[in-house]
């Protein structure tokens, strides 16, 4: 038996009136390379969405070294703050390509 799971609807209608397809901010964000997989959900109460990051954890241990972070589990990195930031950064470039209108992020 197979049960598939999806949501019952993409579109959603965020606080302030603007309409965002839940699917393409997905699909475009995990071509980012740091994104392994990705969840965006989006609240008709709230003015933004929010995302579910799992990152590449290849990747993750790439930007590590570039900032001299050596010899840490996954979980380490996930928790580093500096990793944090780069991770963060490496999203918001994906974002202005794919012509986002705008990023809101809140930690």
């Amino acid at each position: 038996m197979f049960i598939y799971v999806d949501r019952k609807k993409d579109l959603v209608k965020l606080q302030l009136g603007e309409y965002v397809s839940l699917g393409k901010v997905e699909a475009e964000l995990k071509t980012c390379p740091v994104v392994e997989n990705i969840c965006v959900y989006g609240d008709a109460n709230k003015a933004y969405t929010v995302a579910l990051v799992v990152p590449n954890q290849h990747y993750l241990e790439e930007i590590a070294n570039n900032l001299g972070i050596i010899g840490k589990t996954l979980e380490e990195l996930c928790n580093s703050p500096q990793i944090e930031k780069a991770v963060l950064q490496e999203l918001v470039e994906q974002a202005r390509k794919c012509m986002f209108l705008y990023i809101l992020y809140y930690f």
